[in-house]
């Protein structure tokens, strides 16, 4: 996602960072150090991965081959169990249920920012390249009732 997408993860990590100094104790340099080596591995490696994803023509075959299976709702109904046993077994511990409602919260805001990030980076192509995307659709740039159906 480019310098937006590396933005956001910096900023998870330094909410992660707080959240392990602060509220969850941990002491020591070792901590924040295998961290930032974890999120610049990861970087990286996400980077390398989307780049041979979209130079092997791997997004493109997806993009039309679309699959039948749908894995959307299995993951969405796990995930929301997930977060409702937590937060039903954190009920018990008051500092428990205000930490899991501050990672929710934050977890939230990166989640937006994600969001903006992809679309202004959209938005940025759009008006780099208005001819490029002329040729590809006919309708675009046209008042909606002159674009074909």
């Amino acid at each position: 996602m480019g310098v937006l997408g590396v933005a956001v993860a910096y900023l998870y990590f330094i909410v992660s960072q707080k959240l392990m100094y602060v509220n969850v104790g941990v002491e020591g340099p070792l901590y924040a150090v295998i961290s930032a080596v974890l999120l610049v591995a990861a970087l990286v490696f996400f980077q390398i991965f989307n780049y041979r994803m979209l130079y092997s023509g791997t997004y493109d075959r997806l993009d039309e081959d679309p699959s039948s299976f749908n894995l959307s709702p299995i993951i969405t109904a796990s995930s929301i169990g997930y977060i409702v046993a937590q937060f039903l077994i954190s009920l018990t511990v008051s500092q428990s249920f205000k930490m899991m409602v501050l990672v929710a919260a934050y977890s939230v805001l990166i989640l937006i920012m994600a969001y903006i990030a992809t679309y202004l980076h959209r938005y940025i192509y759009i008006l780099q390249y208005p001819e490029q995307l002329k040729s590809m659709y006919s309708g675009f740039g046209r008042p909606k009732k002159e674009r074909m159906r």
